[in-house]
């Protein structure tokens, strides 16, 4: 089980139910708030939401290549 370094917390993959990305094309920023098993919402700094983002793309890629 992996588990995620956000902001001081420590989530593991299995506890993420969901997560909302917001993104600005002309600032170039981009925001990820992920829903936690318990009801709980931790909004990601841009650092954080790149690395969530990049392993969520290579657990998407690694899906289509198995199927």
């Amino acid at each position: 089980m992996k588990i995620f370094h956000f902001s001081g917390h420590d989530v593991p993959r299995a506890d993420i139910i969901n997560a909302n990305i917001t993104f600005s094309y002309a600032d170039l920023r981009l925001f990820v708030d992920v829903e936690i098993r318990g009801g709980s919402m931790i909004s990601l700094n841009q650092d954080d939401s790149l690395m969530f983002l990049e392993d969520f793309m290579q657990q998407i890629r690694a899906t289509n290549t198995t199927s």
